[in-house]
């Protein structure tokens, strides 16, 4: 690239950049969040596009595309953590294939991604020297003419805060526009934010991942993303496999067993100890378990063959593994009882889609020790499997889900005293989902007068929440609309 070329698309997007900043100032510092991230997100996504036009020309670049566009409808509708994440990773994904011309594998995709993640922060300031360049070679008048006009702009914004001081008028004007800097009364956390936005921002215009052999499309699937295999040597051999797959499977099949008499069975539990306690006490500790026999399985194979070809190992590895499988549903069913006696929540919706992918996982990996499949080949399904269930998530409404169930598996529903007391304070922090699960449930439950008092209250801080984001234009999504117009909040022509 020629120096003249250099300077203008520098510029260009340094332009970009600062627009990007006040858009995102203007949007979300100090203020509510609501469709306003899907605007800031196709900006964003523009933005990237423009400035990397080879993303339409590489192969798979308009298919992440497309499916990295189609993530905006849903922050529109209702912004959301996951919805997010899914477009941070294809903004990340996109920017890899502009760089790399295509994506080898899941590992390098994942260790660019970090190597982006880490340096986002620090992209501008090696790029300063590009600009220190441009100034010693051609930018002399242009910085002088900055240099002229630094100080008029510097008193102009000192007055102008004066002003603002000294006039409530001017003070409410500029209040209600959301234009005053407020640089002296906050100037750390508002610097801090333009710092963040500007950095993110231009590590996207400007983005540089590590040097690696570029790739061909040419070659076959798969070639040139060779992953080290584990010297298992180092680790076991073919004798303490024997006696370590032995052991395991013992102690696998006793906590197996105290799972089908107790949870599968229903035998009596010792006194003391109640269904939930015990399917508490071991839902998340016995995926640990899962992963880390998966881990171990992993270990002891090398990545195109098997280390140990005699039958007792494989028909050990092969027990084993389906020791995992059913000690993940039984983590599974285990959880399901517990919800059952005390609520359904996202964080146990979460907890179950994580136990199906590791029951997942240890299937692959069954497939990929038995069919002398590659790591790399385990570790790619294994993320596409993982990406396609984040993705489909961002399209479902788990606060509806959460609250339509608790309202009709309540004790005040059921009339079953072995479940715990409807939450109330939980289905609060649901927001504006709980208002129709918590309407049903007022009419329908048998609760008591402190109770529904409670839950009055409850609606009718829900229905001013509602009613107050759907009439702030920033904190607005359609998601509120429609509930607030199904609620009666607000009239159906608004």
């Amino acid at each position: 690239m020629t120096h003249a070329l250099a300077v203008r698309s520098v510029s260009l997007k340094f332009i970009l950049c600062v627009f990007t900043i006040v858009l995102a100032d203007f949007l979300f510092f100090r203020q509510p969040a609501g469709w306003t991230a899907g605007l800031f997100a196709a900006t964003v996504l523009l933005l990237t596009l423009s400035a990397h036009l080879q993303i339409m020309r590489t192969p798979g670049g308009k298919p992440l595309l497309f499916l990295t566009a189609l993530l905006l409808p849903a922050m529109i509708y209702q912004p959301g953590f996951l919805p997010v994440l899914m477009f941070l990773l294809g903004i990340g994904s996109l920017l890899i294939i502009a760089k790399r011309g295509g994506i080898r594998d899941a590992v390098s995709w994942l260790r660019d991604l970090r190597y982006m993640g880490l340096r986002f922060l620090t992209r501008w300031y090696r790029d300063s020297r590009v600009l220190a360049a441009i100034r010693r070679k051609r930018g002399t008048r242009l910085w002088q003419g900055i240099s002229y006009c630094l100080m008029p702009a510097v008193f102009t914004i000192a007055f102008l805060w004066l002003f603002t001081k000294a006039n409530p008028v001017f003070s409410a004007f500029f209040d209600h526009l959301n234009l005053r800097l407020s640089l002296l009364s906050q100037p750390l956390g508002r610097w801090i934010f333009w710092g963040l936005t500007g950095s993110a921002v231009w590590s996207l215009l400007r983005p540089k991942l590590p040097k690696i052999k570029p790739l061909s499309f040419a070659q076959k699937a798969g070639e040139g993303s060779r992953i080290e295999s584990i010297d298992e040597n180092k680790w076991v051999t073919p004798r303490s496999l024997l006696v370590s797959l032995i052991i395991f499977n013992a102690l696998f099949a006793l906590q197996n067993g105290s799972d089908i008499a107790y949870l599968w069975q229903g035998i009596k539990l010792p006194d003391g100890m109640s269904y939930a306690q015990y399917a508490h006490a071991g839902a998340y500790p016995l995926i640990v378990t899962a992963v880390l026999a998966a881990g171990y399985i992993l270990m002891c194979f090398k990545d195109t063959k098997r280390t140990v070809n005699f039958n007792a190992a494989e028909k050990l590895v092969m027990l084993w593994i389906a020791q995992n499988i059913f000690l993940v549903f039984s983590a599974i069913n285990r959880l399901l009882q517990y919800i059952d006696a005390y609520s359904l929540t996202s964080l146990r919706i979460a907890a179950l889609v994580w136990m199906v992918l590791v029951a997942i996982g240890l299937a692959l990996i069954t497939i990929r020790v038995f069919f002398s499949k590659r790591n790399i080949w385990l570790v790619n399904m294994n993320v596409i499997v993982l990406l396609a269930v984040l993705y489909g998530s961002c399209f479902v409404n788990f606060d509806r889900i959460v609250a339509q169930y608790n309202v009709h598996h309540a004790r005040e529903i059921t009339g079953n005293t072995e479940k715990s007391y409807f939450d109330f304070y939980y289905m609060n922090r649901l927001g504006a989902e709980s208002i129709a699960a918590l309407e049903w449930f007022q009419y329908n439950a048998n609760l008591t007068p402190d109770n529904r008092r409670l839950l009055q209250d409850n609606l009718a801080y829900q229905r001013t929440r509602l009613q107050n984001d759907v009439q702030n234009w920033r904190s607005w999504t359609l998601q509120k609309h429609l509930l607030a117009q199904k609620h009666g909040l607000i009239d159906s022509a608004y």
